[in-house]
């Protein structure tokens, strides 16, 4: 039976820390019809560390974990970003890191 990852809503004044992986929002896009956002994302086991822009359904590889994006609803102070983080048993240089659709 394969595990269904853990969905983490990621909200835009905190941080998300999720063992070695820390996620927070840098900024979103105001318009309901672009929805994305300005991800800092830290993968300290893997020594990623990178600021990304992201839409819904895309996810970021860090060389050790894969940080899904599964929903971004934007807003100034009310926005959120629903994410799953899964480790890939790679080491940190196996995968090339950054955004993938």
């Amino acid at each position: 039976m394969t595990q269904v990852p853990q969905e983490h809503r990621l909200v835009h004044s905190g941080r998300l820390r999720l063992g070695p992986v820390t996620l927070g929002i840098v900024a979103m896009s105001p318009d309901p019809a672009d929805r994305a956002a300005r991800i800092d994302v830290v993968d300290r086991a893997a020594g990623f560390a990178d600021v990304v822009e992201v839409r819904e359904g895309e996810e970021v590889a860090t060389g050790r974990h894969t940080v899904r994006f599964i929903e971004v609803f934007p807003g100034d102070r009310d926005g959120y970003v629903v994410v799953t983080v899964e480790e890939t048993g790679q080491t940190a240089d196996a995968d090339t890191p950054g955004v993938r659709p």
